[in-house]
């Protein structure tokens, strides 16, 4: 039973903020009209520490540059050049996904609109908004640093979902582990007798797709340049001493 509860993590890690690898330009939408399905959506987007999970995603980058000796040296010869390139990228990765979840937030209330009624999408929020479900969630925020996506798009100049879908299992694996027995048998119950949790693991095959192409949005150059830049001014800066 346990790929049981590994889904019902796994259904949320799809609502993390994408890798700090980022998006093309687009206008945020406006606020959706509020439904079962948008409840849903904001249930897991809201449970998630997405400011944690970027600096779980960051600690993966400076681990890179700590592997790079000339990035290495770079940092010896002006310490603190790692925090000052972190400090800058930080608040435009920040905004940028905040438009990414904005971007699609629409197409996953869409495909959950097709796979779920209004009272299953409302008992699934409320299962993530319950004691069990916020602590599955706060798991992901804490476990969730994309290192297979990251170190992927590093080597491969493109995010490969396959790498996104590693990163999850690996997180879902952990948040599970973290769980008591009594945790456990108490998910395995509801989610083998409760008829809207039943639909979790299908959910899985709707939201992913949507997720790939989230991932590939974070890839656009327009953002990609944007990021660099920030990084590249502050470096200089640093360097330079400013």
């Amino acid at each position: 039973m346990k790929h049981l509860l590994i889904a019902a993590a796994s259904l949320g890690l799809a609502f993390v903020l994408p890798a700090p690898t980022l998006a093309q330009d687009t206008a945020a939408s406006q606020p959706a009209q509020q439904t079962a399905y948008v409840d849903l959506v904001a249930a897991m987007q809201n449970g998630i520490d997405q400011e944690l999970v970027i600096d779980n995603q960051l600690a993966v980058v400076r681990s890179i540059w700590q592997a790079d000796p000339n990035m290495v040296a770079a940092e010896a010869t002006y310490p603190g050049l790692f925090d000052a390139m972190i400090d800058a990228g930080r608040p435009v990765i920040m905004r940028h996904n905040q438009e990414l979840q904005d971007e699609f937030r629409p197409r996953y209330v869409a495909a959950l609109a097709e796979a779920l009624t209004e009272q299953e999408a409302a008992r699934i929020a409320e299962f993530y908004r319950s004691p069990l479900g916020v602590k599955m969630l706060g798991g992901l925020s804490r476990t969730m640093d994309s290192r297979a996506t990251i170190e992927g798009g590093v080597a491969n100049g493109e995010i490969d979902i396959k790498d996104f879908d590693k990163d999850v299992r690996k997180s879902a694996g952990q948040i599970v582990g973290s769980l008591s027995a009594e945790e456990q048998s108490e998910l395995v119950r509801l989610f083998t007798t409760d008829p809207a949790l039943m639909k979790m693991n299908d959910l899985q095959a709707i939201v992913v797709p949507i997720r790939a192409d989230m991932e590939k949005a974070g890839m656009a150059p327009a953002r990609q340049k944007e990021i660099e830049a920030a990084i590249q001014n502050a470096a200089e800066r640093h360097i330079a001493g400013g």
